[in-house]
């Protein structure tokens, strides 16, 4: 059987954290190489403290765990480590700010969008499959955290794509 791109994504209103199991690799496959692009937005009352909101940096990750998918994975916020490695670990690790997109004088509401990244997420690299017990497959995990809470005067949301490459086991 060939090489296969999987293709997974998820969107959610929560930044404080959110873990989401993406794809499950069974055991003797390999992961190859992980194409991704994350990003937020939101938006609060101009009551609100925005320099609060602009300093809540929202960390994501990519990581792999091994189980059936019930496991919690580690929070991408620092002091962010590794669980087990070289199959349980981070693949990929960012941070991101808030940043004033626009302000409606009108009804008193400011839009925020994270400081986006220039080009698209992409890990190669190799977390193999391998010695996994039965039931059980190498799980890839999305993370994201934020340091504090979103402003309760708004609301914010994130979304996370991924394409997966992957190996059979020969």
């Amino acid at each position: 059987m060939a090489d296969q791109w999987i293709s997974a994504a998820v969107s959610a209103k929560n930044l404080t954290v959110a873990n989401n199991l993406l794809v499950g690799v069974p055991s003797g496959q390999t992961i190859l190489r992980i194409l991704y692009s994350w990003g937020f937005s939101g938006f609060c009352s101009s009551w609100e403290n925005l320099m609060t909101v602009a300093a809540n940096l929202v960390y994501f990750g990519l990581q792999t765990t091994v189980g059936n998918g019930s496991e919690v994975p580690a929070s991408p916020a620092p002091p962010a480590g590794n669980a087990d490695p070289p199959t349980q670990r981070f693949l990929a690790w960012e941070a991101r700010a808030p940043e004033l997109a626009a302000y409606d004088g009108h009804s008193g509401t400011v839009f925020w969008r994270d400081a986006p990244r220039r080009e698209q997420g992409d890990v190669h690299g190799q977390v193999l499959a391998t010695g996994i017990p039965a039931g059980d497959a190498l799980n890839l995990w999305s993370t994201v955290a934020s340091v504090s809470s979103w402003p309760t005067s708004g609301l914010a949301q994130y979304w996370v794509a991924v394409r997966v490459l992957t190996r059979p086991a020969t």
